[in-house]
């Protein structure tokens, strides 16, 4: 039988290629981060930094229930899901693990007794969890990508990092138990791929990260008290002086004390 023939099917239009981010990219990252330490916040969380990353990348921030797309550029058809992990030492890192949802077969399959089931066809389970997901999400949008924040201790270092959002064989991979009674799965070179807990479901990819991931050094900001007095208008009628006032008869002074250690 010949193959039939088909109708040719024009390249999807991608925002950018691939970890090529847009002009402007680094000047907006680096002053949104810088910004929240100079106002005192120690860390970035998943949300902060899905909104940091679509104001970067001009797209919009639309939180969702997957997490796979809660940042998106509807003219593109183009989505991204947005991960942090905590690394000391984000320039030379090479190995990483992503926790990518909560993968149940006992919910998705009905699977009651999980230790009983051979661990390449539970593994099959897990995986073809989220392979249902970002085929979902595919019906929706041409361009599914993660973007990784790497953080370093007090952001003097960051690194970040894009993988498109795809879909896992899970024959390719070898599945076992560990000692942790986790189920793991590892590529033909014995590399980690997968980590699922029975416990809580976490599902956990393993990236490998990028030759041309961005890195970014950070020069922690110098924070003046007259230039911040100055621009949230503070000034003599920003507080008042209370007078004492005589206490209420018979109150115990510890009644209005809260314990301190």
């Amino acid at each position: 039988m010949t193959s039939p023939k088909l109708r040719t099917v024009r390249g999807v239009k991608e925002p950018y290629p691939l970890g090529e981010f847009p002009k402007g990219f680094v000047h907006i990252v680096a002053g949104e981060i810088s910004a929240a330490l100079a106002i005192g916040r120690m860390d970035i969380e998943g949300k902060d930094w899905e909104q940091i990353f679509a104001k970067a990348i001009g797209a919009q921030w639309r939180p969702s229930t997957v997490g796979l797309d809660d940042i998106l550029i509807p003219a593109l058809s183009a989505a991204w899901g947005a991960k942090t992990v905590k690394n000391n030492h984000p320039f030379r890192a090479t190995r990483l693990r992503l926790i990518s949802g909560r993968n149940s077969p006992t919910y998705s399959y009905d699977v009651s007794d999980i230790r009983s089931q051979d661990p390449a066809e539970l593994g099959a389970l897990v995986v073809g969890i989220w392979n249902e997901r970002v085929a979902a999400l595919y019906q929706k949008y041409k361009t599914l990508r993660t973007v990784v924040l790497i953080k370093g201790p007090q952001f003097k270092e960051i690194t970040i990092f894009e993988r498109p959002t795809i879909r896992y064989n899970p024959q390719e991979y070898n599945w076992s138990w560990n000692t942790n009674n986790n189920l793991v799965a590892t590529d033909e070179e014995g590399k980690g791929k997968f980590t699922w807990q029975p416990h809580g479901s976490q599902f956990t990819i393993h990236e490998t990260v990028p030759d041309n991931a961005l890195n970014i050094e950070i020069y922690p900001p110098t924070v003046i008290a007259d230039k911040i007095l100055e621009t949230i208008g503070f000034n003599e009628n920003s507080y008042r002086i209370v007078p004492r006032v005589n206490p209420l008869p018979d109150t115990d002074p510890e009644d209005d004390q809260d314990d301190i250690d």
